[in-house]
């Protein structure tokens, strides 16, 4: 062995070990990877999953379930709690139900009501981009491009992402995935599409739960809103402006604002007398909402105790069928009392909806069979107050969920925080990004050589790296442009060392993944010109990971 060839392997010997010593000092040492996440408490608890079934009904669902067609689903949540009648709040829609869930369902949060809304006080309305804006700002960053997974075909995506989650549970506290393609299946395509993507669902978290491995997860899945499919469209909202006309301040199903709130009344008696709506409700008085249907009238009134109903002519709900006499009842009492009823908690669900000060001087509902004329909604809808448009689906499994007491029938909004007991705007993500120490090894036209490489994180999406050995090195820092389940993006600027001397660099990487498996693709700039460095990566117990810089350079990292 020459003494140049010596002299490097001592460099990189002595730049190893001291490296690995300094590595086991660093702050947030105690969050190396496998390291149990925290509760509210600081006690030790299981990752959680909770997977969003985005617009599947309890009646499609267990349909579904009953007859075996969810064999992964039966088999992951057997032994755990099956709850067949979850009641999500009027009106269904993510947007809607999703920013509630996170709040627990409190009143006095702002949360949208409706894709666009009017404010009397500023004289603005609410457009669907502010909507859509409200809703992202809840979803944990890694799953907002499932979203776009509600796309035909794309669900395949989604399912790529359900195969990638056991890597997120050895980071996240809890991570969240959205299935969106039954929404889309369901608007466009009816019953049956939709019914096939749950099966698709099925399938992947089957294949997910293999990889696992045994590893302890809660697991919790659950429908947002249901899906109604209508016999036929009509066109409530051409009904709406020829009855109100002029008088119209703003409109958007299902929220009516009259330049004239005095015009309530009469206004909703007028539509209500229209084929294309079902019902038309308003504040008869300050604890009152009066609500005109084809067949008479209806009255909820807010009591101490609770919620209160009655009708004139007929009577639309039929609650006298399940011993309902009129009294005034909690919120959990009209759903007990109600649940298996075409329309369940009505009074409650439309009481606290028409309570929000977003909420317009009339209230217009389409019902099943009816469908809401839409663009998109050629099948299917989920705009009214029937069970499938709001019962759904809630089962949970895992060590910190079983045996706990969860009721049936239960209010969606309390999941988060009643039923789950977690934080719902905590997105249990660590501190920072990995830290890892490498070696490669490898075969080039001037001998052997090995390279060290290492990186420091001081914080969430940003890491400080540095590779190679004195006249050959590059050092940069990186920020994460983008996360998903599937893949990140990371940008970075630094230095480089060489023949040439130092110099700026300019860095592009792109990571994907498929649960242990990764491949990562970095593009390095400098005034000198480019180069590619491309690495497949597979994750080991214990933070290890084999690596196989392309070419023909092979390694091991340890991250922490």
């Amino acid at each position: 062995m020459d003494g140049t060839a010596k002299s490097e392997r001592v460099r990189l010997l002595t730049f190893t070990l001291v490296f690995a010593v300094v590595f086991s000092a660093l702050p947030g040492h105690a969050l190396a990877a496998g390291a149990a996440p925290e509760g509210a408490a600081g006690a030790a608890h299981a990752p959680y999953l909770i997977i969003h079934l985005d617009a599947v009904s309890s009646h499609t669902f267990f349909d579904e379930f009953d007859s075996g067609r969810l064999p992964h689903i039966a088999r992951a949540f057997d032994g755990g709690t099956v709850v067949r009648n979850a009641l999500s709040l009027f009106i269904g829609g993510t947007e809607m139900i999703y920013p509630r869930l996170k709040n627990g369902g409190v009143s006095e949060d702002p949360y949208p009501i409706a894709w666009e809304t009017y404010d009397r006080s500023s004289q603005t309305s609410s457009r669907r981009l502010e909507t859509a804006r409200e809703l992202y700002s809840y979803v944990p960053r890694y799953a907002r491009s499932q979203f776009m997974h509600g796309l035909p075909v794309t669900e395949y995506l989604s399912g790529v992402a359900v195969l990638n989650v056991p890597r997120l549970l050895r980071e996240y506290a809890f991570v969240e995935v959205f299935w969106f393609s039954t929404d889309t299946w369901g608007h466009v395509f009816g019953d049956e599409p939709q019914r096939a993507s749950v099966r698709l669902l099925d399938r992947f978290l089957g294949e997910m739960m293999a990889s696992l491995q045994g590893m302890p997860v809660n697991l919790i899945l659950y429908g947002d809103h249901g899906m109604s499919f209508f016999e036929r469209w009509v066109d409530t909202d051409g009904a709406v402006w020829e009855v109100a006309g002029d008088g119209i301040q703003f409109y958007s199903y299902p929220n009516l604002y009259l330049a004239d709130p005095a015009r309530s009344g009469e206004v909703a008696r007028e539509l209500a007398a229209r084929d294309e709506v079902d019902f038309a409700f308003y504040w008869k008085d300050e604890s009152t909402i009066a609500g005109w249907h084809e067949g008479g009238k209806v009255f909820f009134t807010k009591h101490a105790s609770g919620v209160a109903y009655r009708f004139e002519g007929e009577d639309p709900f039929g609650y006298s069928l399940f011993g309902y006499r009129g009294e005034a009842l909690s919120d959990q009492e009209w759903l007990d009392l109600t649940y298996q009823s075409s329309y369940p908690a009505a009074p409650v669900n439309l009481l606290r909806y028409m309570s929000n000060p977003q909420a317009g001087d009339v209230v217009v509902v389409v019902n099943p069979p009816k469908g809401l004329k839409t663009t998109a909604g050629l099948e299917g809808t989920h705009c009214g107050m029937a069970d499938t448009d709001l019962m759904v689906p809630v089962l949970l499994k895992g060590p910190d969920l079983d045996g706990r007491e969860v009721p049936d029938p239960m209010w969606l909004h309390t999941l988060y925080r009643e039923v789950l007991e977690i934080d719902p705007r905590a997105d249990g993500s660590p501190n920072r990004e990995k830290h890892s120490i490498r070696l490669r090894a490898g075969l080039t036209t001037d001998g052997p050589r090995a390279v060290p490489e290492v990186t420091y994180s001081p914080a969430r999406r940003f890491r400080a790296n540095a590779t190679g050995l004195p006249g050959d090195w590059e050092a940069f820092v990186e920020y994460d442009l983008y996360t998903s389940f599937n893949m990140r993006v990371w940008t970075g600027l630094g230095i480089e060392g060489g023949e040439s001397g130092v110099n700026p660099i300019g860095t592009a990487r792109v990571e994907l993944f498929l649960d242990r498996l990764s491949l990562s693709v970095l593009a390095i700039l400098s005034p000198e010109g480019h180069k590619t460095v491309s690495k497949l990566s597979y994750e080991l117990d214990g933070g290890v990971s084999l690596e196989w810089t392309l070419p023909g350079e092979f390694g091991l990292s340890l991250s922490l």
